[in-house]
């Protein structure tokens, strides 16, 4: 995915957030988060869950997961885990936020998303008042 020359020396960024509907993913493999809320460059699809970086350089990446129990997620670079995310069921049964965070130097076209891992079920969910959400920018 190149760069479009409209996009050359402008802003970078996206936020999605993970729809209510999309509560409890019970899969592994990438997650989409499909209620896109900004998506300059656009360089997030929502249909796949990725952002294909359009320029090259150094990129932040967060997930913040609204959680009751057990999540394991991890930031994915071509494949490549970056970091990880493990969150465990407490015995005060109320929800909770794991987030991880990174940056990562990334080179046009690299791709980036958030990979459920380890058990089928994760209790990673959205609702009105509970957001998870996927964000990234270009730095500099």
């Amino acid at each position: 995915m190149a760069c479009k020359a409209d996009c050359k020396g402008r802003t970078i960024a996206f936020t999605a957030k993970l729809e209510i509907s999309d509560s409890y993913p019970f899969h592994k493999g990438p997650l989409r988060f499909t209620n896109v809320l900004v998506n300059e460059g656009q360089g997030y699809s929502p249909l796949t869950g990725a952002f294909t970086c359009p320029r090259a350089g150094f990129y932040h990446f967060t997930v913040h997961a609204s959680t009751y129990g057990l999540a394991q997620f991890m930031i994915n670079k071509n494949g490549q885990n970056v970091v990880s995310a493990y969150h465990t069921t407490l015995d005060d049964k109320k929800s909770q936020v794991a987030s991880i965070g990174s940056v990562i130097q990334l080179s046009e076209s690299d791709k980036v998303w958030v990979e459920l891992w380890g058990p089928p079920r994760n209790d990673i969910f959205a609702t009105e008042a509970n957001d998870t959400v996927f964000l990234g920018f270009r730095l500099g």
